[in-house]
């Protein structure tokens, strides 16, 4: 208590000690140009589907910057990054962003340029949005973006965030401590809470993958799988892998 208290105590100071009234001018600045953006995404949305151009496709994580080298007037540029001049500047995993985005307009997604992480927090979210902006029928398309993992090590991360449990519900902690590191990945995963691209292996798997490429092992099969429920779940639905040219998946929307 004397802890908290100490702090109450220097966040009040610091507040009293802050200028409030710069904080709320930058504050209604940041406001101003966050409704400026959004007013200059739905126009540039409106523009795009009301154009004659078919079928209707967007580039999430993409830009119009090398517009000189290959022609993205037909392509619907969605990015953070200012600088790949997008005409819809915004974050695909923020719902507020990308509410500016029409339900059941676009005939493909394609992800392009965005990092796998991106979809470690609530990728169902996510991909459940993508599903919504999609016409029925319409096309997801990603990259081969497949990610190995150590599942002891996530198992190990567990226990040690939550090593409270020794003491306040030892016979929990015991429980969790005793589960196969396998076991727990998977329930996490039930619960949506992994990155769908990422699989979590063990020793035993990694000795599996030597001399061989991943999608000549019985784990690609797995990852297959397991790729094919999460999909299922957010709306999607005939997981196909391609290889003409480079590799990438597609899923259709149910």
């Amino acid at each position: 208590m004397k802890k908290l208290l100490s702090c109450a105590s220097f966040a009040a100071l610091a507040l009293c000690l802050t200028p409030h009234v710069s904080y709320a001018m930058e504050d209604s600045e940041v406001e101003q140009n966050s409704t400026i953006q959004r007013v200059k995404n739905v126009q540039a949305v409106a523009n795009y589907l009301g154009s004659d151009i078919n079928p209707k496709v967007a580039l999430y994580g993409e830009g119009d910057a090398h517009t000189k080298e290959s022609n993205y007037t037909p392509f619907l540029t969605i990015d953070m990054d200012p600088q790949s001049c997008p005409k819809v500047h915004a974050d695909i995993t923020n719902l507020e962003d990308m509410a500016v985005i029409p339900s059941g307009q676009l005939d493909l997604v394609e992800l392009r340029n965005i990092p796998t992480p991106v979809f470690s927090r609530k990728p169902g979210i996510t991909f459940g949005d993508i599903s919504r902006v999609l016409k029925e029928g319409g096309t997801l398309k990603f990259n081969d973006m497949w990610g190995g993992q150590d599942a002891s090590s996530l198992k190990s991360r567990f226990l040690q965030g939550n090593a409270q449990l020794k003491e306040s519900n030892s016979e929990v902690y015991a429980r969790f401590e005793a589960m196969p590191a396998k076991k727990l990945v998977k329930a996490f995963r039930d619960r949506g809470q992994l990155n769908p691209f990422d699989q979590y292996l063990e020793q035993s798997d990694y000795a599996e993958c030597k001399g061989k490429k991943v999608t000549e092992t019985s784990l690609w099969v797995a990852y297959t799988e397991q790729l094919s429920t999460f999909f299922e779940k957010v709306g999607f639905t005939n997981l196909t892998y391609h290889t003409e040219g480079y590799s990438f998946w597609t899923v259709r929307k149910k």
